[in-house]
């Protein structure tokens, strides 16, 4: 899952194009728990509702490896 999800964030951090119009991606990450049940985790504050833009995106990263460590 670590895998599949640092790919998905590098390529986010290579795309050339309009981050936001493209990935529509918000300030949080959703995994799914041992027991099978989908979990919604904010990066940041109301992280759900602020989708991350090229200005934004290092801030993702940088905020989502605290998170995840």
């Amino acid at each position: 899952m670590l895998q599949t999800l640092a790919q998905g964030l590098q390529g986010l951090l290579d795309y050339d194009g309009d981050v936001a119009d493209a990935f529509m991606q918000p300030f949080s990450i959703a995994v799914v728990d041992v027991f099978g049940v989908p979990q919604v985790h904010s990066l940041k504050e109301n992280g759900a509702e602020i989708i991350v833009t090229n200005d934004t995106r290092q801030v993702l990263l940088s905020v989502g490896h605290f998170e995840l460590s």
